[in-house]
C-alpha cells in the first residue's frame, strides 16, 4: 500500500514539473507586472490531466498572466473543455478566469456559459463559476440562469454535480421556473427557495416556500417533485389551492 501511495505521489508530481515547464515553454515576449509575469501565446491548448483520473481538461487562452512563483495563472477569454473517462462533458467560456494547479481549481469570470454536451444538454450563465478539477463540480454564488429545452431558471446561485452512475443534479437556492412560450410572453412555472434539478429524467424537486402554477391554479406547498417535461406534479407535500389565476 506505501508503495503504491509513493508511486501516485511521484506520478502527481511529475505530471505537475511537465504542466508548469510546458506552459513555461509556450511563452515569449515576456514583460514584468507587478506579482505577476506577462507573456502573449500562440492560442495554444493546453491538455492536463486531474488528480482524480478519471477527469481531464482542455485550456485555451490567447493571453496568461503568471504568479511570479508559479502559484496560478490569469487568464484572458479561457476557453475550457472538461472530459470524463474521455467523454466530453462540459465547454465553459469565459471572458477572463484563474487556474490554480495546486487547488484543482479554475475559476472564470465576466459573462461566463458552460454549455453541457451530453444526451439532455443544458445552458448555464453566469458571472462566475468555479470549477473543481478533481470532482467535476462546477458552482456559482452568483446570480445564475439555467436553460433546459424550453424552460429556464432564475436562481441567486448554483451547484452542479455528478451523483451516482453519472446522474447530474443541479442545485438551486431561491430559484423561479419559466416556460418559454412561441410569439407569447414567457409563463411563470413556479419558485422555491431551494429546487434540484435532474436533466436525464426532467425531474425538478422544490422546496420551501413552494409555489406552483399548476392548471391554472396557484398551488403552495413545502415539497413538490414536478416532471417538468410533461408539466405534472409526482408527489406533493403540505399543500395549499390558493385561487384560479
Amino acid at each position: 500500500m506505501k508503495k503504491s501511495y509513493f508511486i501516485l505521489i511521484l506520478v502527481l508530481g511529475i505530471s505537475s514539473f511537465i504542466f508548469n515547464n510546458h506552459l513555461k515553454g509556450k511563452f515569449y515576449n515576456e514583460k514584468t507586472e507587478p506579482n505577476y509575469q506577462q507573456f502573449s501565446l500562440k492560442n495554444i491548448k493546453l491538455n492536463f490531466q486531474s488528480k482524480s483520473l478519471d477527469n481531464s481538461y482542455s485550456l485555451t487562452s490567447p493571453k496568461v498572466l503568471r504568479n511570479s512563483n508559479l502559484e496560478d495563472f490569469k487568464l484572458t477569454s479561457p476557453y475550457l473543455e472538461s472530459f470524463s473517462k474521455g467523454l466530453l462533458i462540459n465547454i465553459i467560456k469565459a471572458k477572463k478566469g484563474t487556474l490554480d494547479p495546486k487547488m484543482d481549481l479554475f475559476i472564470l469570470e465576466d459573462t461566463v456559459t458552460l454549455e453541457n454536451n451530453e444526451n439532455n444538454s443544458f445552458l448555464i450563465t453566469s458571472d462566475e463559476m468555479k470549477i473543481n478539477s478533481f470532482t467535476n463540480a462546477v458552482s456559482s454564488e452568483l446570480p445564475s440562469i439555467i436553460k433546459f429545452e424550453e424552460f429556464y431558471f432564475k436562481s441567486d446561485n448554483f451547484f452542479l454535480k455528478s451523483k451516482s452512475k453519472g446522474v447530474l443534479e443541479v442545485t438551486l437556492n431561491s430559484a423561479k421556473i419559466y416556460k418559454k412560450e412561441q410569439n407569447k410572453s414567457d409563463v411563470s412555472l413556479g419558485s422555491a427557495k431551494k429546487v434540484s434539478f435532474y436533466p436525464s429524467s426532467g425531474l425538478v424537486i422544490l422546496e420551501k416556500s413552494v409555489t406552483l402554477n399548476h392548471d391554472n391554479i396557484i398551488i403552495t406547498a413545502e415539497e413538490i417533485h414536478y416532471d417538468l417535461r410533461e408539466q405534472r406534479i409526482l408527489n406533493i407535500n403540505q399543500s395549499d389551492l390558493i385561487n384560479k389565476t
